[in-house]
Formats: structure tokens, sequence, C-alpha cells
């Protein structure tokens, strides 16, 4: 994810606008979308430099609080999407209805019945 969110930034700011600073930073806060773009980059960049099992082990315990933030960077890069798209809305509520539904896999409860069903549905199997 990093990769792709590190390539389209570089296309941004170099063929878009062809590595001008002020225009850049014009760009990042007057359009909403490119601030919730920019700014699921910044919460990915350290996600991406901690992503090593070195920095697995350096940070123990904080380092799985640290990646929970991928989460937010998810919700801003469909809000980018969402924002950047004027129109047609289908495309960007399709991933966001994926993300969310991922999300919700995440959760204890669900997480959970899932494991309940995969149990019983072993069992199931190997019974008949």
């Amino acid at each position: 994810a990093f990769l792709y969110v590190a390539v389209h930034l570089l296309i941004f700011v170099w063929l878009d606008y062809l590595l001008d600073l002020d225009l850049i930073l014009d760009a990042i806060f007057e359009k909403r979308y490119a601030l919730a773009g920019f700014a699921a980059f910044l919460i990915l960049l350290p996600l991406a430099i901690t992503s090593t099992t070195w920095a697995q082990r350096k940070l123990g315990k904080r380092w799985r609080a640290l990646h929970r933030w991928v989460y937010l960077a998810g919700l801003l890069a469909i809000l980018h999407y969402v924002w950047l798209v004027k129109e047609a809305y289908s495309k960007p509520a399709f991933y966001g209805g994926l993300l969310l539904l991922l999300l919700l896999l995440r959760l204890k409860p669900i997480k959970l019945k899932i494991g309940q069903w995969q149990r019983q549905w072993r069992r199931a199997r190997l019974a008949g």
C-alpha cells in the first residue's frame, strides 16, 4: 500500500505540480481531497518505516498500537477518493464498503463468531 501511495504522491508533486513547493502546499491546504491524501501518506510513512521484524522487536507492544493507525489511513484514502471524484460515487462507495467490511471483520465478537463457524464446519466435514 505504501509503495502505491508514494508513487501516487510522486506523480502528484512531479507531473501535476512540477515540484513547485508553493503550488504543492497550496493544493494540499486548499483542496480537501489533497489534504486527505497527504494525511494518509503521513500516517503510512512511519508504518512503512517500522514494518520490519527488527522494528517489531524494538517497539514491542507499541508496534501494534502504532500500526492501528492504518485504519485511519484507509478511511482518509476513501475520503480522498470520494472528494476527488465529483460524480459517479460507485467506485469510492464500493471501496469504502469493502474497507468497512474488512474493519468489521477485525472486531473481536465477529472474529469469535467466524472462528465458531469454522470449527462447526470442520466438525461437520469430518463427521460427514
